[in-house]
């Protein structure tokens, strides 16, 4: 038998209804959002195909078309094709064996099937196509070891099933908490954009089969996947090459944290410090992580600090007056547009060209780290010596709260105790600043 040889959907569909009519059992699956019983078939493992709107797999294809230059939708239009269902096939027997999930390893130690696969009524895997991959590998390595597997078990779902009802399916069974080998962040958000701008699924749909706890959580990882194909396309000119970024969630979802309200040329600079560190990340390690204050609350401090060593000037005055003399002399009382609030350049403009130069990205990125760690030890040495100012007005506000009125009778004694101990750390603290400030 070849694994990889696809049936014409019309004989796979005709091979499913039959048996249909000849299987007596059935399996409680989730549809439109109830349970629902759908037969249960058994079918030679070839029948099947994979689907390639499958989730995990899209970063992969992404790659290869990058790779192979080919169309956008050679995946998308190939499903019915045998070339493109062999390369999935090997997505897919790769996936099989991720250590996170391994259902290859699993499969080859039972030696038989043990969760049915859930299929379209034309014969389109919606749930395992993993485990149908490292199964038709088994079967082919050692047909007699695995002969379990010469026919595998399927629930087949009803023939009215749309393309929104098997996308819904699918997200919910493979987000759902117990799932051995989660989406990676970036699949998962292209299969939310897919759902939210393509198929218009209603956002309350989304939101439960997502687990969001509110709407707008949604927006925010359609921004964090935004972020990451700007960067990708415009920052580093690769588009679609999504497994640059596939260790990169934390700094999307920071960067996108730390865009949040801001506008204009800031927030241009701000980005371009989040891509600069992404680029950076795997030079970086771990450590990258420790560096999002650059584009966070650290953004001015750095930069001011930057420019002065770099010997660029930053003057916002200048900068502003100019612009702003500019707009008020081509002010015009018949222009529509006129009164409309322009935004000001950004006083670390300057900075935008060294920010941008992809050749120096490893140079910068230290510089600005040096900068960020002499930043925060500054501010800790600022904070240690302001401890001494902060722990006697907190000790005062406590001693002001006391209230014997209120206080237990039987406590008085040891009260008294206290501020006794109080009354001579405190003569103690006096001396100690008599005779550094004899003054």
């Amino acid at each position: 038998m070849n694994s990889f040889t696809v049936k014409d959907r019309t004989e796979r569909k005709a091979i499913i209804d039959t048996e249909i009519k000849l299987s007596k059992r059935v399996e409680s699956t989730l549809f439109r959002g109830k349970m629902r019983e759908c037969p249960v078939i058994r079918v030679p493992i070839d029948l099947p195909i994979y689907r390639m709107k499958n989730g995990r797999t899209q970063v992969e294809q992404f790659l290869y078309i990058r790779e192979k230059n080919e169309s956008n939708d050679f995946f998308k239009n190939g499903e019915e094709n045998q070339t493109v269902q062999f390369i999935q096939h090997q997505f897919l027997l790769k996936l099989s064996k991720d250590n996170k999930g391994p259902i290859y390893n699993e499969l080859e130690h039972v030696t038989s099937q043990r969760e049915r696969l859930l299929i379209t009524s034309d014969g389109v895997i919606v749930n395992g196509n993993r485990r149908e991959a490292a199964m038709r590998d088994l079967f082919l390595k050692d047909p007699r070891v695995f002969k379990e597997f010469s026919h595998v078990d399927v629930v087949v779902l009803p023939p009215e099933a749309t393309e929104k009802d098997i996308e819904m399916i699918e997200t919910e069974l493979q987000l759902k908490p117990e799932t051995k080998l989660d989406y990676g962040w970036i699949e998962r958000r292209l299969k939310l954009r897919l759902h939210v701008n393509d198929l218009k699924i209603p956002r309350d749909e989304i939101k439960k089969v997502y687990r969001f706890k509110r709407e707008d959580e949604i927006n925010v990882e359609l921004q964090q996947l935004a972020l990451a194909e700007e960067f990708l396309e415009k920052y580093l000119e690769t588009p679609y090459a999504y497994r640059e970024v596939t260790k990169s969630e934390q700094i999307f979802k920071d960067l996108q944290k730390a865009l949040s309200g801001k506008s204009g040329e800031e927030e241009e600079i701000r980005r371009l410090l989040g891509f600069l560190l992404a680029k950076e990340s795997e030079n970086l390690g771990d450590r990258v992580y420790d560096f999002r204050q650059l584009f966070g609350n650290r953004f001015e401090d750095v930069l001011d600090k930057y420019a002065e060593e770099q010997g660029i000037t930053l003057n916002p005055e200048t900068a502003i007056d100019l612009f702003t003399e500019f707009d008020e002399d081509n002010e015009d009382d018949d222009d529509p547009l006129a009164g409309l609030e322009v935004e000001k350049p950004s006083k670390y403009s300057p900075l935008k060209e060294i920010f941008n130069n992809q050749g120096k990205t490893k140079d910068t990125a230290e510089n600005l780290i040096k900068i960020l760690e002499s930043v925060k030890q500054q501010q800790k040495e600022e904070t240690i010596k302001m401890i001494g100012l902060k722990n006697s007005q907190e000790a005062l506000r406590l001693l002001n709260e006391i209230d014997l009125g209120k206080s237990d009778p039987l406590t008085h004694q040891q009260i008294q105790g206290q501020l006794k101990a109080v009354l001579n750390v405190a003569n103690k603290l006096l001396s100690d600043l008599m005779v550094s400030n004899p003054k």
